[in-house]
């Protein structure tokens, strides 16, 4: 009866949060390998800022592009955080500017690694992710910065949730820490440049936490 009703639904649920957790690994893994390619093209001896022939170093960035995905593009500054090269080139319309990149300007302030979301200037965009790794001189100062932007929405990495089948009315969103869906399952998001979650503020802090969790919501 009612119990085994109880017993049902907790059991929907818990599925529910290892299926999240799941995705979760996918999209992390997406990102890291990301990175990590951004990270190898910046150690590679073909990139070196200080010289006065850029050749080796745009070639370098075409094969990144070319062969390093899921980029949406790619692109490489000075020391002056001037980009010096895009690709693809010319670059899409749909990718705001490299200066619209929190992790762009992370990355000279603090010589580290940084995955972050649009910033604001750049929030009527399309969800994308951002990501810089800074290129380090000879004397380890940061004399410019490799970066991305990657698409998580309809034709990006969702493709890690929309084969998931969860029945007629649940849906998987991908929030980034300000609660904006960066992808997607529901049909009617497709086409929308900008969406925040119904939970917006509970899924920041859930997030901030770092916690898994199955509650029901009331719509």
């Amino acid at each position: 009866g009612l119990r085994a009703l109880e017993e049902s639904t907790r059991r929907a649920l818990q599925e529910r949060v290892v299926t999240a957790e799941l995705i979760a690994q996918g999209v992390d893994k997406t990102l890291q390998k990301a990175l990590g390619n951004l990270q190898i093209f910046a150690s590679a001896q073909a990139v070196n800022l200080e010289d006065t022939d850029p050749t080796l170093e745009g070639q370098a960035l075409e094969d990144l592009y070319t062969f390093s995905g899921p980029f949406l593009m790619v692109y490489l500054t000075n020391r002056q955080g001037q980009v010096i090269f895009t690709q693809p080139q010319p670059p899409s319309a749909i990718t705001p500017a490299p200066s619209q990149s929190l992790a762009l300007s992370q990355a000279f302030q603090d010589g580290e690694s940084h995955i972050t979301s649009l910033s604001p200037e750049a929030a009527s965009q399309r969800p994308l992710l951002s990501l810089a790794v800074p290129v380090k001189a000879s004397d380890g100062r940061v004399s410019g910065v490799v970066g991305g932007y990657i698409d998580l929405s309809q034709d990006g990495t969702s493709r890690l949730i929309q084969p998931l089948r969860l029945g007629e009315t649940a849906y998987v969103e991908v929030v980034n820490e300000e609660g904006r869906v960066m992808a997607t399952t529901r049909a009617r998001a497709i086409g929308r440049e900008r969406e925040e979650t119904e939970y917006a503020a509970h899924f920041a802090n859930l997030i901030q936490d770092q916690k898994a969790t199955n509650e029901t919501c009331y719509r």
